[in-house]
């Protein structure tokens, strides 16, 4: 199979492989209990390998010392990509908050046991006070009312 770009439409799949192994990889950087998914690494090696052929060095570069291909600083600032990046932390951090608040309420009221014996249907019912009381909170007060008690 073939599939043909225009330089446009490869410089944006650049980009997408950046940011795609960017979410899976990051973390995992130096961590050896939680290696590189390599599939994901290698595909965007495999992508920034055409780099030459659409004209495209000025976001991804050779670089011979580690015989792989690495963004460019261009890239790496590129306002689209920061933007998106930006976004997506901000969102997932009040989303991973709330989610890890009411869990832990509701964790407090029902035990993993009982839990385990209900059904989903009346686990959501159950959950949902304490997801929209942790809701109206962050939306209404963010991070204002957060202290530490000693």
């Amino acid at each position: 199979m073939k599939i043909n770009f225009t330089k446009k439409q490869y410089r944006d799949l650049i980009k997408l492989a950046y940011l795609g192994n960017w979410y899976a990889n990051a973390i995992r950087v130096g961590n050896k209990q939680e290696p590189n998914i390599k599939r994901y690494h290698g595909m965007e090696q495999y992508i920034f390998s055409y780099t030459d052929k659409f004209d495209s060095s000025d976001l991804v570069e050779w670089m011979e010392e580690y015989s792989e291909y690495f963004p460019t600083r261009k890239l790496e600032d590129d306002p689209e990509i920061v933007r998106i990046m930006e976004e997506f932390d901000e969102e997932n951090f009040w989303d991973s908050l709330h989610s890890k608040l009411y869990a832990r309420d509701f964790l407090r009221q029902y035990p993993p046991a009982i839990i385990r014996k209900m059904s989903f249907r009346e686990r959501i019912t159950k959950e949902e006070p304490y997801s929209q009381k942790w809701y109206d909170e962050l939306e209404k007060n963010g991070l204002n009312r957060f202290e530490i008690k000693e």
